[in-house]
């Protein structure tokens, strides 16, 4: 399973350009895989401090995408079941965040911004899908 945190401020959602495999080069929501004995949201947790250096609270979560709301070759070649879409708080402030080695680059982006970017077909589908 799949965890992304969504961190919205001043109407801007925090997006990540992936550096790697699935997905390379596509923007989403910072995320990634759910390690053994880890809940969804420790996941999403976890995941945030990695890739943004962003200590967060979960709020609730927004949507959940099975495998065949994925990207086919992605979801068989990297046993993805499914991608988990968490709205998230900032425990402390954002001066601190910074992309980790997993993104290629970070921005805060308007949804609108955000749907003429070369997104995951997860991220589009949440954007399209949840109103944030």
């Amino acid at each position: 399973m799949v965890c992304c945190g969504v961190v919205v401020n001043n109407g801007k959602i925090l997006m990540i350009k992936k550096g790697s495999e699935p997905s390379k080069g596509k923007w989403s929501p910072p995320g990634g895989r759910q390690k053994d004995n880890e809940t969804l949201e420790e996941t999403c947790i976890r995941e945030m401090k990695e890739e943004v250096n962003l200590e967060v609270e979960i709020i609730k979560k927004l949507i959940f995408f099975d495998k065949n709301n994925l990207d086919e070759k992605t979801a068989e070649e990297f046993g993805i079941d499914g991608i988990y879409f968490f709205l998230c708080k900032p425990i402390l402030n954002l001066n601190n965040i910074k992309k980790g080695s997993d993104a290629a680059d970070m921005k805060w982006l308007s949804k609108e911004e955000a749907l003429n970017m070369d997104l995951t077909i997860s991220a589009r589908k949440l954007l399209n899908e949840v109103k944030i």
